[in-house]
């Protein structure tokens, strides 16, 4: 989820996506993207119900490091 575009606020994108989840399923997992390299904008992501950060310009072992902690055997789950 790129977390600021111009015409769309990520944080709020993911808040109405988690009011959307059905207690008890599987929880969709929500990566946030930004520009920032600094832990207090993970941590924000975090508080925000988002399950994770990464930075752009996007690194393809980072990103497929991330992908991997979130899918397993092709099933979408948290480690």
């Amino acid at each position: 989820m790129d977390l600021y575009t111009p015409d769309l606020d990520g944080i709020e994108v993911a808040r109405a996506m988690r009011s959307l989840e059905d207690p008890g399923t599987r929880r969709t997992p929500i990566i946030g993207m930004g520009t920032l390299d600094l832990e207090s904008e993970r941590a924000h992501c975090l508080e925000c119900g988002l399950d994770g950060y990464i930075v752009k310009p996007l690194n393809p072992t980072v990103l497929e490091d991330l992908i991997r902690r979130f899918v397993r055997h092709g099933d979408s789950t948290l480690e």
